[in-house]
């Protein structure tokens, strides 16, 4: 993506995965990808499936690199990475071609999630805010 605010929110969840900004990259590609083949296989027909499978695929991933959400406390802990993996891989499925996204960009059109009554901001101007408010902690 070309956001400049992309490319921090990549920086600050690797460093939080111990990984660098390109492996993260590849990962949310992947993520991507696994979530188009399950949503195709599962025949998915609604947007709130389609998100719940995708919020199963993050956290089995994040445990993959060993961050627990178990318990409320380790949710709270985490949940940032969570969401911001979540809100991500969307995106990234958004900025590519039609055709390699078919069934996200049927169930999740980016022209909903993209007016200004549903986020007022764009999503990136509000993790630019989040970021901000944290470095200057």
């Amino acid at each position: 993506m070309s956001n400049s605010m992309y490319s921090i929110i990549l920086q600050e969840i690797g460093q939080s995965l111990r990984i660098s900004k390109r492996e993260l990259e590849l990962d949310i590609r992947e993520i991507a990808e696994y979530w188009e083949v399950c949503l195709e296989k599962a025949d998915i027909a609604d947007r709130d499936t389609a998100i719940f499978l995708l919020t199963t695929c993050v956290n089995c991933y994040l445990r993959g690199k060993g961050i627990r959400l178990e318990n409320l406390q380790l949710l709270k802990k985490n949940n940032g990475v969570l969401v911001s993996l979540v809100t991500l891989i969307p995106l990234y499925a958004w900025s590519q071609p039609v055709s390699n996204f078919s069934k996200v960009y049927e169930l999740i059109p980016a022209e909903v999630y993209q007016s200004e009554k549903v986020f007022g901001n764009d999503i990136l101007s509000q993790a630019e805010k989040i970021l901000q408010e944290k470095w200057e902690e």
